[in-house]
């Protein structure tokens, strides 16, 4: 459930008041910024994330799961079936063997019609605060293609300061 993954994250974020840091690369001009986000901020920020949430009904049965063990974590990987009727192309989910918390999450999407083609991969790190998930970093690499146009390429990366226990 990314979905609702991603609105704890963001409740968790908000109750905390962690510093961002985020920078794009977007054709080779780079921007960044330093803030700390309200729960609006952190919705925005992350809302391109919840497209990769595969508990559609309209998804069942079109995605091959696989799964394998590595060294005190557990790795789910959903692959479409048909890559032309998914928009995620693959999902894959890193969790700890021990308590099933989530480590890391890696999704490559596609999107193309007669005007635009576009790809993109995305990633969310986290690590573990007293026991639970805490969102730690994100990024995402793409590019898109509108008919007539130059392609657009493009790289974010955010990386999340959690203030130290105590500095609360």
């Amino acid at each position: 459930d990314i979905k609702g993954l991603i609105e704890r994250q963001v409740m968790l974020l908000d109750s905390v008041n962690p510093i961002l840091l985020k920078k794009a690369l977007i054709d080779g001009q780079v921007d960044s910024v330093r803030y700390a986000p309200d729960s609006a901020g952190w919705q925005k920020e992350l809302q391109i994330f919840d497209e990769a949430g595969l508990n559609k009904p309209r998804l069942r049965g079109l995605y091959d799961i696989l799964g394998k063990n590595i060294a005190g974590f557990h790795e789910v990987i959903y692959v479409s079936k048909d890559k032309k009727a998914t928009p995620v192309d693959s999902l894959a989910v890193v969790i700890t063997s021990q308590n099933g918390n989530p480590v890391k999450i890696f999704a490559l999407y596609h999107n193309s019609n007669f005007f635009y083609t576009a790809a993109r991969q995305l990633w969310l790190q986290f690590r573990e605060i007293n026991g639970r998930p805490a969102l730690s970093g994100f990024g995402i690499d793409g590019w898109q293609k509108m008919l007539l146009r130059d392609t657009v390429r493009y790289r974010i990366r955010g990386q999340i300061k959690w203030p130290s226990p105590h500095d609360r």
